[in-house]
């Protein structure tokens, strides 16, 4: 076999070798793919939903501030036709 043989037959080989590589790594980024794309439609809504509760959580723990500046205020601003703060939380409990 001759000098020139080997050299093309190396070349071949290698460039046959990244070809199978080339494919694999393509092979397995569409499974990584649809796994992470599984992952997100998963995710996703429990994202919104735990963003909704967060929302509500700090509407209601600003209500019970408020409340208790009203109350701690003596009630000034209790007594005032309800207050902004106490005629939310009786339109709440309706």
């Amino acid at each position: 076999m001759t000098l020139r043989r080997k050299i093309v037959s190396l070349t071949l080989f290698l460039l046959v070798l990244f070809a199978a590589t080339a494919a694999a790594s393509l092979l397995l980024q569409s499974k990584i793919g649809e796994q992470f794309s599984a992952v997100v439609d998963d995710y996703l809504p429990l994202n919104a939903a735990v963003a909704t509760v967060d929302v509500f959580t700090d509407r209601y723990e600003l209500d019970l501030w408020r409340l208790a500046a009203d109350l701690r205020d003596g009630g000034a601003g209790a007594a005032r036709a309800g207050g902004p703060s106490l005629r939310r939380c009786r339109h709440k409990r309706q």
